[in-house]
């Protein structure tokens, strides 16, 4: 068991509640990812919430840390936030309409004196309105989004060769809208 819950080779070793997260609106959280920082190996988990993103150092797995908050760009709330990492950036959508993607860079997690903090994003792409879900290349400095409010919501690439300065690299809109995962519409686009 993981406390009340029943599981096989999986222990909960702790709980923090949606608001230790920095959430209080329901509904509350949409999605999840992790970054390991490779200067100093300390571990996060990045939560999709529904007015931002939280930021949990997970370093110590029985003591969870909130660090800080990124705030939605729009300023209003909504269920529906994806986020991605790749190296050291951060990248966040979401189906709030005219929130764009949110660009922060994850080494501002190092060093917070007195967590929790609100942060700010270091940059912001607005040319996809919003999106479903998003999906940032691990090889290739490239921001795949879909479900937009643009191109039909067909896949739309964003170069983010310069994170702070993102532009769009191309769409493709042949087949509409796609609502989920951009990872298998990668190679649609080229490298």
């Amino acid at each position: 068991m993981a406390g009340t819950y029943p599981c096989d080779k999986v222990d909960l070793l702790a709980f923090m509640t949606l608001a230790q997260m920095g959430t209080t609106v329901t509904p509350h959280a949409a999605d999840i990812w992790g970054w390991t920082d490779p200067l100093d190996q300390h571990e996060y988990a990045i939560l999709g919430l529904n007015n931002g993103t939280a930021f949990i150092d997970i370093t110590v797995p029985t003591a969870p840390v909130r660090i800080g908050n990124l705030p939605t760009h729009t300023g209003s709330s909504n269920m529906w936030r994806d986020v991605d990492v790749a190296g050291n950036w951060c990248y966040v959508g979401s189906e709030m309409a005219g929130h764009g993607l949110q660009v922060f860079d994850l080494t501002r997690l190092r060093n917070v004196a007195n967590p929790p903090v609100v942060f700010t994003e270091d940059a912001w792409f607005g040319g996809i309105g919003n999106s479903h879900t998003i999906c940032a290349d691990k090889v290739h400095p490239y921001v795949y989004t879909v479900g937009t409010s643009v191109n039909s919501g067909g896949l739309t690439a964003i170069n983010v060769s310069n994170p702070l300065l993102p532009t769009l690299a191309g769409t493709f809109t042949n087949e509409g809208y796609i609502h989920e995962n951009a990872h298998a519409h990668l190679r649609l686009v080229g490298s």
